[in-house]
């Protein structure tokens, strides 16, 4: 029996069906609003990992700036 037949008969007889139906809702709501937060949540870990590897690509081309200017400095003394 569908719930759109509740007018016909006694409304007692749906309250478990009534609850039930809210509860689904209910449950519905909280579990769009997990995803939501977990989906706020990766993207924020992911845009701290790419600050993370932009900072430390930003090291690794300092250090290697680094290495490029002492060896021309060794070539410079030898000269």
């Amino acid at each position: 029996m569908a719930i759109t037949e509740m007018k016909k008969g006694n409304p007692e007889n749906y309250v478990y069906l009534n609850s039930r139906l809210q509860y689904e809702k209910d449950e519905a709501k909280r579990m769009r609003e997990h995803e939501l937060k977990l989906e706020q949540q990766r993207q924020e870990a992911e845009r701290a990992r790419d600050e993370r590897m932009q900072a430390a690509e930003r090291d690794r081309e300092k250090f290697m700036l680094q290495l490029l200017e002492i060896a021309l400095g060794r070539a410079k003394d030898k000269q």
